[in-house]
């Protein structure tokens, strides 16, 4: 510590900046987005372009063999009856309504929000479902109290005067 307290600024300055540039190489020689993605619901690995038109119908199949079992969504935050089941989704749905096993609250969660799904077998299947958001609980809305809060917007962000805005 003394020695960096004895050294002038302008040193220190150009150590740090030499520093950075050598992260910037190590983190650009990785090559950026990875080339192959993992689908939710098959876990099979493709690409980018190949898993959009894969992953809707591939995570809707995968429910739908599910159905009847019980949910554990996560991350949620911690009650004592964390069961969920499926209470609607249809063949052409891009969404799954999930309702509450304790209290009945539907909670609503677009499938592309859906990270991972795990089929566990204990006697009866449990199926952990990981969420690209979390489920919470809001004691101040009057009866359906959980509710999926998503990370960022799901999609593209609106077209603001023609062209899209990269804001969101």
């Amino acid at each position: 510590m003394e020695v960096a307290e004895a050294l002038h600024d302008d040193v220190l300055r150009l150590v740090t900046a030499r520093r950075n540039v050598r992260r910037r190489k190590v983190l650009s020689a990785a090559g950026g987005r990875p080339r192959l993605a993992r689908c939710p619901g098959c876990s099979q690995e493709m690409s980018a372009a190949d898993m959009r038109d894969h992953r809707i119908p591939c995570v809707r199949r995968e429910l739908q063999k599910l159905m009847g079992n019980p949910f554990q969504l996560s991350p949620k935050d911690p009650d004592p009856y964390p069961d969920f089941y499926i209470h609607h989704l249809s063949d052409d749905a891009t969404e799954v309504e999930f309702h509450k096993g304790s209290n009945h609250d539907l909670v609503t969660i677009d499938l592309r929000k859906i990270a991972d799904i795990t089929a566990v077998k204990e006697g009866i299947t449990l199926t952990h479902v990981r969420v690209l958001g979390r489920v919470a609980w809001h004691p101040e809305i009057g009866t359906g109290r959980w509710r999926f809060e998503p990370t960022a917007a799901v999609g593209r962000p609106p077209l603001e005067g023609g062209t899209r805005s990269c804001t969101a």
